[in-house]
């Protein structure tokens, strides 16, 4: 894909929806006008360490695939962890979502944590679409 950069000199590509799996509908204003940010980390390594531990120790946190939910339509699920995700959605990621998408009142819907060992064969996940994601 070109890159470009918008006028805040954030990077982004367009998606064309050649990428797009045959079985998502996709609503005739977003054709090939889906974009991708590229942010290497809205955390620090501090705040990435304590959300990872977090999840981790929650009883919601799923071993096989390395992943914890944290909102699930708009709602926290886990306390330790949206008490720790919550200040920095508020400070760091929504700001930067709602700047880079000229959607002042873009919220959050779900999020999740997902854990990678570099030392580790990555089998849990495979290539797949995010159908809901947003940013």
């Amino acid at each position: 894909h070109g890159d470009s950069i918008d006028q805040n000199g954030n990077k982004y590509c367009v998606l064309p929806d050649d990428e797009l799996p045959t079985d998502i509908d996709t609503p005739p204003s977003m054709h090939n006008k889906r974009t991708l940010y590229y942010q290497q980390s809205l955390l620090s390594k501090d705040e990435a360490a304590s959300l990872q531990y977090a999840a981790e120790q929650s009883g919601n946190f799923i071993e096989s695939n390395r992943i914890a939910g944290i909102i699930e339509d708009g709602v926290g699920i886990a306390e330790p962890l949206t008490t720790i995700l919550d200040p920095i959605l508020s400070s760091t990621i929504l700001p930067w979502a709602r700047d880079v998408s000229s959607k002042p009142t873009l919220t959050v819907a779900d999020a999740l944590i997902r854990t990678y060992d570099p030392s580790e064969e990555c089998l849990h996940l495979t290539e797949h679409y995010d159908e809901s994601a947003y940013a």
